[in-house]
């Protein structure tokens, strides 16, 4: 298990594979709503729960602040399972929420750790299809030997499965197209968005990208939805979900009760 680096303020329980904060720091999720374009007032597709942590002198920590670390010491799968933990609980108390939470390749080429999220699933089997994974593309999942077998496992379970960042890094379709697996949704990533809405013919070239996109998925999501200009060349795109800052109103905060 690696040993952390010193600007991370949560330390790893000595071999039950739980993050345990020092005192006075606190572990929680920001829940950010997926909207339907179509109608904004209908009830969220699902929140994304996005790892959040406060430290003892109340600086907030978010995930591009937590996950490098992480991922540099191999730890990240302790991250993934701390976030299903909360949401799992969430869900349990809330029958009208749908929310999704990240997972790491890393997480998936671990046997133990994968092996200890998908148990932590089937003890809770009956919440699963209200469960969303989103599978980060920090490297390629055909690199990953049974990758593909996971995620259907999960999906057997009941869980829907979501590629994060599509159209960045390693979410492209060369690496998709190699992975024998029905994703549920894809998500098209905040940076490509943007980037083609600054353009001319930003409309065109986002509806190319969501028409590939559904190459692979039935659902396809628009991240980095922050202004109305950016709503307004989503829905000419023909996108049909989104996320981002212009949708605070559905964001809720949960923090884990460390007493």
């Amino acid at each position: 298990m690696g040993v952390m680096a010193a600007t991370w303020p949560l330390l790893l329980a000595g071999g039950d594979g739980r993050l345990i904060p020092s005192p006075g720091v606190k572990i929680g999720f920001l829940a950010e709503p997926i909207v339907d374009l179509r109608s904004p007032h209908a009830s969220p597709l699902y929140s994304e729960c996005l790892a959040r942590a406060v430290t003892r002198d109340g600086a907030l920590l978010t995930g591009g602040d937590i996950v490098p670390e992480l991922e540099a010491t191999d730890d990240i799968h302790l991250l993934d399972m701390a976030v299903l933990e909360m949401v799992l609980g969430v869900l349990s108390e809330a029958p009208a929420l749908r929310l999704g939470c990240n997972l790491s390749p890393n997480t998936l080429a671990h046997p133990v750790a994968w092996r200890a999220l998908l148990d932590r699933i089937e003890r809770d089997a009956i919440l699963a299809d209200r469960l969303t994974l989103e599978v980060t593309e920090n490297f390629a999942l055909d690199d990953i030997p049974g990758a593909a077998e996971s995620l259907r496992q999960v999906q057997q379970i009941g869980c829907r499965i979501a590629v994060d960042d599509f159209g960045a890094g390693y979410a492209v379709s060369a690496h998709l197209g190699g992975v024998d697996v029905d994703w549920d949704i894809v998500k098209i990533d905040r940076v490509c968005f943007q980037d083609i809405s600054k353009t001319d013919a930003g409309a065109d070239n986002l509806s190319s990208l969501i028409r590939l996109a559904h190459i692979f998925a039935p659902a396809v999501i628009i991240e980095g939805i922050e202004t109305r200009e950016h709503l307004a060349i989503a829905r000419e795109a023909g996108a049909s979900f989104g996320q981002g800052w212009l949708f605070e109103d559905g964001k809720f905060q949960f923090w884990r009760d460390e007493s």
